[in-house]
């Protein structure tokens, strides 16, 4: 009798129950030289579902190679790995495959890369001092071709768009302040000049231009700017 009742309340599975997950939306490659950062995002793209991470990197160049084999949709960018130039690996990025959107996650100063990344090719620029969570929120609004944008760097964008005063940071090309980085990381300049493949006439040029918009005395008073620039902003 007891056997009875048991086979009667059994019931057949459902067959809903065993189909596969569907795939992740989007492939996603994460490149940051901090295994601590790596692993928070690994964490919390497993967790959001519709991401697939393809690979980890931490320096420039296995970056390019990893993005070179997978080719994924997004690509999750801290600008300064070791001593690779952010911007630079954005833009070669940008030019060779247009269609990955790039998210910058980065600690550096939005104020001073946010814009710079922009026109590099970046689909949106995220702080790290906003946390993971923000990250996926991001990660979410550039894969859906918008761009991801903090408020006040949004407001910045658009008081520079009405002519706004900018800071004298701001005011420095995209050479200039990879220079001013450079010195800050005390680089001799004949190593700053190879690095950049630029003649030190070039690089003088370069530098007298950094003290006019810094409104520097000399190239002691630039040196120390830059140090203290490195150590605020560069991280």
């Amino acid at each position: 009798m007891a056997l009875n009742l048991l086979l009667a309340s059994h019931k057949s599975p459902d067959p809903k129950a065993f189909q596969p997950m569907p795939d992740p939306l989007f492939t996603v490659i994460a490149a940051d030289d901090h295994p601590v950062v790596l692993s928070g995002i690994r964490l919390v793209l497993r967790a959001a579902g519709e991401f697939k991470l393809l690979a980890e990197t931490q320096d420039g160049a296995t970056t390019l190679a990893a993005i070179e084999k997978e080719v994924p949709d997004l690509l999750i960018l801290d600008l300064w790995m070791g001593d690779n130039d952010g911007i630079e690996l954005l833009r070669r990025i940008h030019d060779r495959w247009p269609s990955i959107r790039v998210l910058v996650y980065s600690m550096n100063d939005e104020r001073s890369y946010g814009a710079r990344a922009l026109r590099a090719g970046a689909a949106g620029y995220l702080m790290k001092s906003h946390g993971l969570d923000e990250l996926v929120n991001a990660l979410r609004v550039v894969a859906a071709d918008g761009r991801y944008l903090s408020d006040d760097l949004a407001a910045e964008l658009i008081g520079n768009g009405l002519h706004a005063k900018p800071c004298a940071i701001t005011t420095l090309s995209d050479r200039e302040l990879q220079i001013l980085r450079l010195i800050g990381m005390e680089q001799t300049p004949s190593t700053i000049a190879k690095s950049l493949n630029i003649n030190t006439k070039t690089l003088s040029v370069h530098c007298e231009n950094l003290k006019n918009k810094l409104n520097l005395a000399n190239s002691d008073a630039l040196a120390r700017q830059a140090e203290h620039w490195v150590e605020s902003h560069v991280l």
